[in-house]
């Protein structure tokens, strides 16, 4: 049989594309793309029951999609990650091995047209993508609860959505999202050695629950919610201390943390709190282009000021 020759020719011809992009030929990159495509399909059809093939299919439909994104093919790229979607959603359905092989790959497909929907501006296309994709993560993380690969991914999905949510003010919606992501990726905690990106991301997502929560009205929630952040940000200053997101993450959890206590009218609280971001702002350097200590430093300044006035102003009523 030459089942295995024929798939060995697919992957040559995958990989000739990879090369060819690399060197700058993306038409001839392309056409050897198609033609992998080709002979994977031929494949799948020959083995309907072949988990690899249907994989085959979803991986040569991202490369001919990127190629096609890069380009500004939008229409075309979108299509060419949909192309398979709905047969391999179908073998998804059909057993629990067909989901645990194929789930992960076919959620990563569908976030594709997600992230290339939001990209050209249509919101609610890419919230039913990554929604599409939420339905199939929840039941690979339900068949392994333990993956913490999984876990992340779904995390990552949940945060996304979120984003989209809170963008249109869905934002009861979006904090049960961002809620859901802090509990899958403190699983991945849970299940994996120390990792500073899981302590960055968790950083990350408390600080958008307590942004929800704050614009909610709920001081405390989000005041839990900041804490938590601040945490996260511990651990991950503690794990890895040149990490360029630490003290950064550091910073922003006491910002928070003292805005919030402003707002509940806790001057030496909010004080003691913009203290310690400006204990973590000492000595650093405009390293980072995106990221000016000096004009954040500034604010902070007059964020402290206010707290003083606020502390005075209490203490004055007592």
């Amino acid at each position: 049989m030459d089942t295995p020759s024929v798939a060995e020719t697919s992957l040559q011809q995958l990989g000739i594309g990879e090369r060819l992009e690399a060197q700058g030929d993306a038409d001839g990159a392309l056409a050897a793309y198609h033609e992998a495509l080709k002979t994977i399909e031929r494949l799948a059809q020959q083995n309907p029951g072949s988990r690899s093939f249907q994989y085959g299919l979803l991986l040569a439909d991202a490369k001919i999609g990127d190629n096609l994104a890069r380009r500004g093919r939008i229409e075309e790229a979108l299509a060419a990650y949909r192309a398979h979607h709905e047969g391999v959603l179908a073998m998804v359905i059909e057993s629990e091995s067909n989901l645990a092989e194929l789930g992960p790959a076919l959620c990563a497909s569908i976030e594709k047209v997600g992230l290339l929907l939001r990209k050209q501006g249509d919101g609610e296309g890419a919230l039913k993508a990554y929604r599409r994709a939420q339905t199939i993560y929840e039941r690979v993380v339900a068949h392994e609860p333990t993956n913490a690969t999984h876990q992340r991914a779904f995390a990552r999905n949940q945060i996304v959505i979120g984003e989209l949510l809170s963008e249109t003010g869905e934002r009861p919606e979006a904090l049960r999202c961002y809620e859901k992501a802090s509990e899958a990726l403190q699983r991945v905690v849970e299940q994996e050695s120390a990792k500073p990106s899981a302590f960055l991301l968790l950083s990350v997502v408390e600080e958008e629950i307590g942004e929800m929560r704050r614009l909610q009205g709920d001081g405390a929630g989000a005041l839990e919610a900041f804490r938590a952040d601040l945490a996260w940000a511990k651990r991950l200053k503690a794990e890895d201390t040149d990490h360029p997101m630490a003290d950064i993450s550091l910073f922003s959890s006491w910002v928070n943390i003292g805005d919030t206590l402003l707002e509940m009218d806790d001057g030496p609280g909010a004080l003691r709190a913009y203290q310690g971001a400006l204990k973590i702002a000492g000595g650093q350097s405009d390293r980072d282009p995106d990221w000016s200590w000096r004009d954040h430093v500034i604010v902070l300044y007059d964020k402290i000021a206010r707290a003083v006035e606020q502390s005075k102003s209490t203490s004055g009523q007592q």
